[in-house]
């Protein structure tokens, strides 16, 4: 459930809509950098299953 804010002006919502812009960026980038790292997981984790080649 959303809690409602009241702000006593208008600059001091405009200073909290500017956190939240902030914050969906930041989560956004996170998401991605999350994704790359299951990548880079997943390729290391194939390399280790492949069997080594005997001498």
């Amino acid at each position: 459930m959303n809690s409602v804010k009241k702000f006593a002006s208008f600059d001091e919502m405009k200073s909290c809509e500017s956190k939240t812009v902030k914050y969906e960026s930041s989560l956004k980038k996170h998401k991605d950098f999350e994704k790359i790292i299951m990548a880079i997981r997943s390729v290391i984790k194939h390399q280790s299953n492949q069997p080594k080649p005997k001498r």
